[in-house]
């Protein structure tokens, strides 16, 4: 029995320890319980007495205490094991004293003392309902299901279903504007119990967002400390915008109609009436409009666009601004300037303790620079049409064109121009950097950086510079100007002469002979080039030189004194009108090295040149742009890999010729959708990948094209005589697809679900290394967060043991532990395993074979101190039994030089893997970055941007990565990652990121089964 005098205290209430004994003895001594008792009914009783006991009536009304053994229905009137609590009937609607109450019990009771099951005898008596009796729910879980008992954040008391779990994540959201559990941290058996709502829906995110507007201070103004929920809720938001299904999209447009978001002035607007300046900064409209209120996080958000039209957001653009302008010129100064301080500015940034926020690798701003074009005018005006704006501008960037007020240097300009290229190198935060280096001169910049102590000792000048003779008088040759020069015609000072000295131009010249043998001799080291018919066209020019099948003229070069001079009148000619290549040396073979076209742009502050175009007239382009897909035309909003453009260069080729625009989505069959495509993109290097496949080379166009504010990418091939094929095998155009000829086209897809009974999985993250003091290795990061995220997606969702997996971090993955004591493992692997690797560090090609990078790995011995891919796992894996293997290597391609061997360490390349793969076709390869290209990580995510990825195709959340409906497969996993982080990386952050895989052509391994997925 229950007496009302029975009371309990909560320790919070005293002081000390001290205070609560001596008030603990006093009202024990007035027959007070120490904390809250279980009353346990374990003899059996009848509903009268259990109710005469504080039970609840609706209790007995609940389905599992009705029985029908046959036709007759019964209601159970005694009961067994009933267990309540003492002054349950006093918590309902009372928050202060159920939060008292649940924490005593929580803090002496186990969820099992509470949730045994009872037990309910019904029916006549000598039955079995009546002798043995059923089990039924307790009273506590249906009393926490039916009543108002359980304390919230909102001051109020609700029953466990509608209330959520007092989690980190959703205190941080929802705290008090959802009915958040008000107790302490729960165990998982209490979390289990309780069975509280555990995530946030979508409901309850827009339900927040609605009570926030509503909730303002005395004087109606926006709360301070919402500004970072609200940014929260947009992040989650943003975070599954893109899986809404059609209900979702509707609520969230319905909601938008009748309620506000924030805007930039911390006011709350009419979603349909707030703006976004998509690539600009809304200062320009002078706070004429109402725009939206982001975090500097939530602007880089890959969903941002998809966000903000479901919200009714309108997003306006620079792009779809009026410039109006006089006559510009090319801004060859300030492009020259940028170059100059962009050193400055990478050790400025790396000396910040901000640079872990940077959204752009430092290694881009010079790729960013090349592709920037900058204009010089008179005036600049903007407008926007729809709004009717109109306004006067110092400077407006437009993709990758930026245009300045003359002169660039003025204050006016420079005051708007730092916070351009911060937008445009999205290096936000950093503008106050850009605007000194912009303002100021080289020595003054040294004279800042020696006085902070930034070491800029590694920055050079120029490692050469590229000199044109003006040549104002046309001479044709050097021997004319010498002959000019001896005979006093004309005095050398109107020349440029090396070090204005005639004898040094003289002595420069008797170096061309020593250039032409050091760069012939060098190329002859190169697979790509075939010099054996190799003469001297003129005196420094060499032709009958084949790269990769084609016919190119080399121009050579003494580099003496860091300078190279080109001053023949031939060597203007053959680079103008010839397939050929400027290389020089500095009198040895190890420095011989090519000079590409970035680095004269570099040099000479060029940003334009005159090239061959595809020819497409207007109205020629308008029609192909409406055309279907078909056999002379084929398109793609991004580029193909190099191995499916091979196959589309040969099938042109090989049938009728045809075109191929990258930047064009195929909406339906009857639409197209010009969505334009990145500068950032390395077509050409694709192309020139792609090219390497086919066994000649046909004749080709392409070029950049631009059509109504989009820019297009065109490939113009022609018919081929002469059959190219592809590894033997010939491609030709059918209808829009490109096929192998003669090949009976596959009707059914034909799925390979290896064989095997085990998972056995090596995982290997090298995140730092050591010792970074004098190393000066790079880290990886989030390289290990990436092998746990990795490792937990096959325990959770694989089903593989934990103990079937191996983890090797950081200083674990030394050399000598990669090299030896992997053995064992390699040699128990039977035909019954698939063996699944998982490689996360710096990877690089020194080209002969691949590499993967160990934690003691020294930057001056590159090559002896990282350990050969071929060793660590491809040799042993294809010496062991095991036939099925899933391999994945996301490297992160940095460039190193090796100050041994005096060459540079490329990329990770492929081709060593496709050999091993044509011998293993059950062996599937999945790279995260073309050779080239980095494989970047992301704060956002927390994660690698290709890892994040894997792990959602592999936890069975992409749809994209599943084939039949019910399998993921090698290939479908390949077409997901290549699509999935190339679309992130460029429309979130305009970087270029292409998986690649190397998988049997011939047919698909199955990786996983979505009914194995738990």
């Amino acid at each position: 029995m229950i007496i009302q005098k029975d009371f309990f205290i909560s320790e919070k209430y005293c002081e000390n320890k001290l205070e609560i004994d001596e008030w603990k003895r006093f009202f024990k001594k007035l027959s007070a319980k120490e904390g809250i008792s279980i009353l346990n009914y374990s003899d059996k009783y009848t509903k009268q007495q259990l109710l005469s006991s504080g039970i609840k009536d609706e209790y007995f009304n609940d389905d599992d205490k009705k029985f029908k053994p046959f036709q007759s229905v019964f209601r159970a009137d005694e009961f067994e094991r009933i267990v309540s609590i003492e002054f349950l009937e006093h918590i309902n609607n009372n928050p202060k004293v159920a939060k008292i109450l649940w924490e005593d019990i929580m803090t002496l009771y186990s969820p099992n003392d509470l949730n045994k099951p009872a037990l309910a005898f019904w029916g006549n008596y000598g039955r079995p309902g009546r002798i043995s009796g059923d089990e039924i729910g307790n009273y506590i879980p249906w009393f926490i299901n039916n009543n108002n008992c359980l304390p919230t954040l909102k001051n109020n008391c609700l029953k466990s279903s509608a209330i959520f779990l007092n989690s980190e994540e959703i205190i941080e959201i929802a705290e008090k504007y959802l009915p958040v559990f008000q107790g302490p941290e729960l165990s998982l058996e209490w979390k289990s119990f309780f069975n509280f709502k555990t995530h946030l829906e979508l409901e309850d995110y827009l339900e927040v967002l609605s009570q926030i507007s509503r909730d303002t201070d005395d004087n109606n103004q926006f709360k301070e400390d919402n500004l970072k929920r609200i940014q929260s809720i947009y992040n989650h938001l943003m975070d599954n915008c893109e899986y809404w299904n059609h209900e979702q999209i509707k609520l969230v447009e319905n909601w938008s109609e009748e309620n506000s978001l924030l805007n930039s002035k911390k006011f709350f607007n009419e979603c349909n009436s707030l703006y976004y300046y998509w690539d600009g900064n809304e200062s320009v409209f002078q706070e004429q409009y109402g725009f939206i209120y982001l975090s500097a996080e939530n602007k880089q958000h890959r969903s941002l666009e998809t966000f903000l039209n479901y919200f009714k957001v309108t997003i306006l653009r620079q792009s779809e601004f009026k410039l109006v302008h006089p006559e510009t010129q090319s801004a060859s100064l300030l492009k020259s300037h940028l170059y100059k301080i962009l050193p400055y500015l990478k050790v400025w940034i790396e000396n910040d303790e901000s640079k872990e926020l940077l959204n752009t690798p430092l290694s881009m701003l010079d790729e960013n620079t090349d592709a920037l074009e900058i204009y010089e005018a008179g005036e600049l005006k903007i407008t926007y049409d729809e709004l009717g704006f109109s306004k006067v501008v110092y400077t407006h960037i437009s993709e990758n064109t930026l245009y300045v007020k003359e002169p660039w240097d003025s204050n006016s300009v420079l005051l708007k121009l730092s916070g351009e290229l911060g937008n445009y190198y999205n290096l936000r935060g950093h503008d106050k950097k850009i605007d000194f280096l912009l303002r100021s001169s080289i020595p003054e910049i040294k004279h800042y950086f020696e006085v902070e102590e930034f070491d800029i000792t590694h920055i050079k000048e120029d490692d050469f510079e590229i000199l044109e003779n003006t040549n104002d008088n046309k001479f044709k040759s050097f021997a004319e100007l010498e002959s000019k020069i001896e005979n006093n015609k004309i005095p050398p000072s109107f020349y440029h002469l090396s070090k204005l000295d005639y004898n040094a131009l003289v002595y420069a010249e008797s170096l061309v002979d020593r250039a032409v043998d050091n760069v012939l001799n060098y190329l002859n080291t190169l697979d790509e080039y075939d010099c054996s018919n190799s003469y001297r066209i003129a005196k420094s020019i060499i032709g009958g030189i084949f790269k990769n099948g084609n016919e190119i003229a080399v121009v050579a070069r003494p580099s003496d004194g860091n300078k190279v001079l080109l001053y023949y009148t031939s060597e203007f000619d053959v680079l103008d009108y010839m397939d050929a290549e400027l290389w020089c040396e500095n009198g040895d073979l190890h420095s011989v090295r090519r000079i590409t076209m970035g680095q004269l742009f570099k040099k000479t502050g060029m940003n334009k040149i005159p090239i061959n175009k595809i020819e497409f007239i207007s109205d020629d382009l308008d029609k192909l742009l409406k055309e279907k897909k078909s056999k002379i035309l084929d398109f793609n909003p991004v580029p193909y890999t190099p191995q499916i453009l091979s196959q589309s260069i040969a099938a042109f080729s090989n049938t009728d010729g045809g075109k191929l625009i990258f930047g064009i989505k195929e909406v339906n069959s009857l639409l197209n959708e010009v969505v334009g495509i990145s500068k950032d993109f390395k077509i050409v290097e694709i192309i020139g990948e792609a090219v390497k496949l086919l066994s000649e080379v046909p004749q080709i166009k392409y070029d950049w094209i631009q059509h109504n504010q989009k820019i297009l990418f065109a490939i113009e091939i022609e018919k081929n005589d002469e059959p190219i094929l592809i590894s033997n095998y010939k491609y030709v155009r059918v209808g829009n697809q490109n096929v192998i000829e003669n090949r009976p086209p596959k009707t059914v897809i034909t799925l390979s679900k290896p064989h095997y009974e085990k998972n056995v999985v090596l995982i290997i993250s090298i995140e730092n290394y050591f010792p970074r003091n004098q190393n000066q290795i790079p880290p990886v990061k989030y390289a290990n967060e990436d092998a746990e995220k990795f490792k937990n997606v096959l325990i959770d969702h694989l089903k593989i043991k934990e103990e079937d997996i191996i983890v090797i971090k950081n200083e674990e993955a030394v050399k000598s532990n990669l090299e030896f004591d992997l053995k064992m493992l390699f040699n128990s692997l039977t035909e019954k395993d698939r063996f699944i690797f998982y490689y996360v560090g710096h990877g690089f090609h020194n080209g002969v074979t691949n590499y993967l990078s160990t934690y003691d790995m020294h930057s001056s011995n590159i090559t002896e101190t990282a350990i050969p891919l071929s060793k660590l796992l491809l040799d042993p894996l294809k010496k062991s039994k095991c036939n099925n293997a899933l391999i994945f290597i996301d490297a992160c391609a940095k460039i190193f030089k090796d100050e041994n061997e005096r060459s540079n360490i490329s990329d990770i390349n492929d081709d060593e893997l496709v050999i091993y793969t044509n011998e293993n076709p059950n062996y599937s390869i999945f790279l995260s970055c073309l050779t080239g290209q980095s494989s970047y990580s992301s704060d956002i995510l927390m994660n690698g941007v290709w890892t994040y990825h894997l792990i959602n195709a592999l936890s069975g959340k992409e749809k994209s990565a599943i084939v039949n409906g019910n399998y993921i497969t090698d290939r479908s996993l390949s077409n997901y990652l290549s699509d999935s982080v190339s679309n992130y990386t460029e429309h979130g952050w305009k970087y270029t990121q292409i998986p690649r895989s190397i998988i049997e052509s011939s047919h698909e391994n199955i990786i996983l089964e979505m009914n194995d997925i738990e």
